[in-house]
């Protein structure tokens, strides 16, 4: 098969100059971005990913090549095989080895961060009706790996870390906003019924509705308390002519808030205890 060239050929041809073998670094690069098309192409399901995707794997094919071209500069020192081994710098040659090591493994590293933010934003780009067939069917998955355990078929399993799995799993199912209807139908298909007892609390889960707290705006003297709960932000607002002095930015520094000059608040994330904590400093 036919390899792209993607490394400037005066270098790879001065690289192996000073070698006694004949390297080519272009079958690397080519190794790595197919595994990078392999792994991530089957998370592809829309036309915004598909484009994201293949944008990304021009990137990675960029990064690999200049992160390549400058590994193999590192190295200016003959082989000994080629000069002999007479008067020869062998510290200067260690010293070139070990850069061109060190910085090879700093490569490794970029590139597995590469990969791990590439899947975590093709996971974003997902869109809702994907993102919940894809749940459903590892939940199916995760119930039937339970069933076979419970029937004897997967022996040298212990049934109650993959029961408490699946509760925790359900947890985060419904915190993500999927259809409890459609997940107890599966839950219920695969037989888990006869696996869980009518006692076990994951018959709660399914029956508990989600209570959303309330964050009613507070009124002070100096300020008002507001939850944004678009931005998911709670906003502390105060009037242009009564900014907070130091010892109360201190204060709101210290509970996490920070200046929002986009929104003109003081802001953290919107959570009960963010609501707490700005009570405490007013009241």
């Amino acid at each position: 098969m036919a390899v792209k060239t993607y490394v400037k050929p005066e270098i790879t041809k001065r690289y192996n100059e000073l070698h006694m073998y004949k390297y080519n670094p272009d079958h690397q690069i080519q190794y790595y971005a197919n595994k990078f098309k392999n792994d991530l192409a089957p998370l592809v399901q829309n036309e915004d990913q598909r484009d994201y995707f293949l944008n990304r794997l021009m990137e990675f094919e960029k990064f690999l090549t200049q992160r390549m071209e400058k590994s193999l500069t590192m190295i200016k020192t003959p082989s000994p095989l080629i000069t002999g081994r007479a008067n020869y710098p062998f510290e200067r040659k260690q010293k070139e080895l070990t850069r061109k090591d060190n910085y090879d493994r700093e490569t490794t590293e970029k590139m597995t961060r590469f990969i791990q933010n590439t899947k975590k934003h093709l996971g974003s780009l997902e869109k809702p009706e994907e993102k919940a067939v894809k749940a459903y069917s590892e939940f199916r998955k995760d119930c039937i790996r339970i069933r076979l355990i419970k029937e004897g078929k997967m022996p040298g399993y212990d049934i109650t870390l993959f029961k408490n799995s699946l509760v925790t799993k359900l947890k985060r199912l419904f915190k993500e906003g999927h259809n409890k209807e459609e997940l107890y139908k599966i839950f219920e298909a695969e037989g888990m019924t006869k696996v869980f007892t009518k006692r076990h609390s994951i018959y709660k889960l399914f029956q508990a509705e989600e209570k959303k707290p309330h964050y009613p705006t507070l009124t002070y003297e100096q300020c008002r308390v507001v939850a944004d709960e678009e931005s998911d932000r709670l906003k502390i607002i105060f009037p242009d002519d009564q900014r907070p002095d130091d010892q109360l930015k201190d204060k709101l520094k210290k509970n996490t808030f920070r200046w929002s000059p986009h929104s003109q608040a003081w802001q953290r994330k919107l959570t009960m205890n963010a609501y707490r904590a700005a009570k405490a400093i007013f009241e």
